[in-house]
């Protein structure tokens, strides 16, 4: 009976199984018919079945079949380490490959090979003096080690601006590195078995290959951190770039990525208000916990939902209730500026505003004192903060770590996690001392028994169970995005006012005015609205130094644009567009010089003669920045406690605005040169005497 079943299932039936084989092989074949059309056209041996030239090349050797031998580098160059896959003169992809060449053929331009022709010649000259040496010695020497290392100085030095001096420093791990990745390609070549990883792994090559690649990379890895560590200051950079762009509009491959680099006023405001999507870049910032937050999130009825909760967080009622707590926070910051005025030290004026800035965010958004959590605590999770935004930086700057094994394999995405996660405990138990001070669990929420709506209070109340999983990556985007710009907003404002005292007299004039000297007098909502001049200063310090200078939007779909000179283009869906809002804000054509701090540009005669986009220190449309007004008031009421009671005066080292450099990171950071000194006011009534 079970026979008899098996005679009737096709499956069963081995004439089945000849059939489909056959007609597998015949379609592949026949898939393949201009490859073996054009390969008989070519000299070489005549390949067997299966086994192709496979034994011909074992009984003759390489050598004898050298015209097969440039057939096959054609067809294996995939057996290269991964890495080396997606470079130019091995890429099968093509779109890839013609991107990849037309960006590296502008470094070979005619202008830009004159410049090269001096370093030919000093590298040239160093090997002749070499090789005069060991002549004179009369010992027998290898020419090719010597070129090797004349030619592997000259690339570095033409093409990556670096200078290795490996004629002098003949120990070079990179060169002999690269020599043992293409034996261990040329293994795999002659060898079809040994292409199998796990086989390669069994004899320690895979192994011996990882290492060297790993030495390779390192060098392209120290070579963009030195790069990114001189980097210029921000008045140069946004100077050269527009001198660049002259369009506003400028297009540019990053492999087979096409960017959009938009300093055009009309274009940026087009491309804030219709590109809700932010780009691709974002997702690395605390992947993958921070996906789902505002900041960063590209589900976009998941956005909606979360800036709405954030806007009812931030609403002018609640606005309204946090400058006392910025007062508050404010006179703690009095206490260490006095202790630097009466020494007269050198202060970097961020250190001055981490504590502050936290403080302040965790008490108008979770009501909560940090004075409850030990110092330590604090401290680890604000250089948790910096940590991940400069894991951030590194993934976007170097594409390869955006491979999660490659970052794996150097360590660092262990390093993040443990940040990550580190940052995430401290903000749950912020959270668990909230809910259990308002008497509350997960399941159950009371809020007519809080006095007023925090943030987290609107978070939890108007979330579905859904959005309630994300509410540490919402709680940790506030305090990590708040922290981080609102540091360098303060510290930059420190920095323009003591290099324009004349400037800073008027905007202490002001505050004596409308609020009088004495510290413990707390600011109300109204007081700091009629400070109009320290509201021009602001908006200065944020033209000429915002925090976020350049911002990315991705397009989703074709997108028309016009510019404001009235020239049309045509945006391809997926293309990622950099908004430079700190070049627009720098540049001549809108600000007439743009170096000088001249609070008189906001004076509304002079807006309105100047195109209204070019200034977005907080972006513009649907995503733009939630907490602008907060930060602003933030920023009005530290200015305000300070001003009251010290003078601020520049160091040496920081005396004009060209002194200040910079350290590009999620935001623009100030180096260590730029310092400030205080000096206490006189007949100020201050609030600890």
């Amino acid at each position: 009976m079970i026979s008899h079943l098996k005679n009737d299932l096709i499956l069963f039936n081995p004439y089945f199984w000849v059939f489909l084989v056959s007609v597998t092989c015949l379609y592949y074949i026949w898939s393949r018919r201009k490859l073996y059309y054009l390969s008989w056209q070519l000299p070489g041996p005549l390949p067997l079945p299966i086994l192709g030239s496979t034994l011909f090349i074992w009984f003759y050797g390489v050598s004898n079949v050298f015209p097969l031998i440039k057939i096959v580098f054609k067809q294996y160059y995939t057996l290269l380490y991964d890495d080396v896959q997606e470079r130019i003169f091995v890429d099968k992809d093509i779109p890839h490959w013609k991107a990849s060449k037309k960006v590296i053929t502008q470094v070979f331009v005619f202008k830009v090979l004159k410049q090269y022709i001096k370093i030919f010649h000093e590298e040239s000259i160093i090997l002749v003096n070499k090789l005069q040496e060991l002549a004179y010695s009369g010992q027998p020497f290898y020419p090719p080690k010597y070129l090797e290392l004349a030619t592997f100085n000259s690339i570095m030095r033409t093409t990556l601006g670096v200078n290795p001096n490996a004629q002098i420093n003949e120990h070079q791990p990179f060169i002999h590195a690269v020599h043992n990745v293409f034996q261990h390609f040329q293994r795999k070549l002659f060898l079809p078995i040994l292409r199998n990883n796990f086989v390669y792994s069994l004899f320690g090559w895979r192994q011996d290959e990882e290492r060297n690649m790993g030495i390779v990379l390192d060098l392209a890895h120290t070579v963009l951190e030195d790069l990114k560590t001189d980097m210029k200051n921000t008045t140069d950079i946004m100077r050269e770039s527009i001198s660049l762009c002259r369009t506003q509009v400028v297009r540019f491959w990053m492999g087979t990525n096409l960017w959009i680099f938009v300093a055009d006023p009309n274009v940026a405001y087009q491309v804030n208000n219709q590109a809700l999507q932010k780009s691709d870049e974002y997702t690395y910032l605390g992947q993958p916990f921070l996906h789902k937050g505002v900041l960063t999130t590209n589900d976009l009825p998941h956005w909606k939902k979360s800036r709405k909760i954030f806007m009812n967080g931030l609403s002018a009622e609640n606005l309204k209730s946090f400058i006392p707590i910025f007062h508050e926070e404010s006179l703690k910051v009095m206490d260490i500026i006095k202790k630097y005025a009466i020494t007269h030290e050198n202060v970097y004026p961020p250190k001055l505003f981490y504590r502050y800035t936290l403080s302040c965010i965790a008490k108008c958004v979770l009501n909560f004192d940090i004075e409850m959590k030990n110092e330590r605590e604090n401290q680890d999770f604000i250089e948790g903060v910096h940590k991940v935004f400069e894991y951030f930086q590194l993934r976007v700057i170097i594409p390869l770590y955006r491979n999660l094994f490659i970052y794996r394999l150097v360590g660092l995405r262990s390093k993040e996690l443990e940040v990550i996660e580190r940052n995430i405990q401290y903000a749950e138990n912020i959270i668990l001392h909230y809910y259990k001070q308002n008497n509350m669990t997960y399941e159950t929420t009371d809020f007519d028994e809080i006095h007023r709506k925090s943030f987290l209070d609107c978070l939890i109340q108007g979330t579905s169970e859904e959005m309630q999983e994300n509410y540490i990556a919402q709680v940790l985007t506030m305090i990590a995005s708040a922290t981080d710009t609102l540091v360098s907003e303060h510290a930059k404002l420190l920095i323009l006012l003591a290099q324009n005292p004349h400037i800073q007299k008027m905007v202490y004039k002001e505050i004596s005015e409308v609020l009088g000297n004495d510290l413990t007098s707390c600011p109300t909502q109204e007081d700091l609205m009629k400070l109009t001049y320290l509201d021009r200063v602001l908006k200065e310090s944020l033209r000429m130094c915002p925090a976020v200078p350049i911002t990315a939007r991705k397009i989703t779909e074709d997108l028309k644009v016009t510019t404001k000179d009235g020239q049309e283009y045509e945006l391809p869906a997926g293309v990622n567009v950099l908004i430079a809002t700190g070049f627009m804000q720098n540049n001549p054509e809108y600000y007439e010089n743009p170096q000088v701090f001249d609070p008189d540009r906001w004076l509304p005669e002079n807006v309105s003669k100047r195109h209204p986009f070019c200034y977005l220190p907080f972006s513009s449309g649907p995503r733009n920045c939630i907490g602008s007004r907060y930060a602003m008031f933030q920023l009005k009421t530290m200015a305000v406690s300070i001003l009251r009671a010290f003078e601020i005066m520049p160091t040496k080292n920081c005396k004009k605005f060209e002194d200040i450099n910079v350290i590009m990171s999620f935001t623009i950071k100030l180096s260590k040169t730029c310092e400030v000194t205080f000096r206490e006011r006189e007949k100020t009534l201050c609030h600890h005497q």
